[in-house]
């Protein structure tokens, strides 16, 4: 498997790049880079390939773990996690799974169910949405301060 490190126009890593594998989205026609958990992104004319590694997911892991774990946390980011208790908790665009994972302890599927908004772009919309519909005063006062909008998923 090929990882390339990338530098995307508006990624703000902390070193400017992330790494990706390559994929294609049918739905749009259109190339995308895959992060390493899954998320995706369309590719950009303007992209950047600064470095590209073929080895094994496992070893790609094992080698880049603090660099990949480091990118995660986007404090000022309006992408993330919103708490039931109305905390924000700020990761980058299409990496809401990992940092679940990560910094949360749970997988998408157990925060979704415990009552957590994921906040993420809507890809037809480009901006900051949610589709749960059900949440507490504390999260709807949240996404009501912020304009972060309701949108059918």
């Amino acid at each position: 498997m090929i990882f390339f490190k990338v530098r995307q126009n508006g990624k703000n890593y902390p070193d400017g790049a992330g790494w990706y594998c390559e994929g294609f989205n049918k739905k749009y026609q259109k190339k995308t880079w895959i992060n390493w958990a899954g998320g995706w992104c369309f590719q950009n004319d303007d992209d950047e390939i600064l470095d590209s590694v073929d080895m094994s997911r496992e070893q790609f892991e094992n080698t880049y773990r603090k660099e990949l774990y480091d990118y995660l946390l986007e404090v000022d980011s309006d992408l993330g996690w919103l708490a039931p208790d109305g905390k924000f908790y700020g990761c980058d665009w299409a990496h809401h799974v990992e940092f679940a994972e990560l910094y949360l302890g749970k997988d998408e599927l157990e925060l979704e169910k415990a009552g957590w908004v994921k906040v993420f772009r809507s890809v037809e919309l480009g901006i900051p949405v949610y589709c749960q519909s059900i949440i507490t005063l504390a999260q709807r006062d949240y996404l009501e301060n912020h304009s972060i909008k309701y949108h059918y998923c």
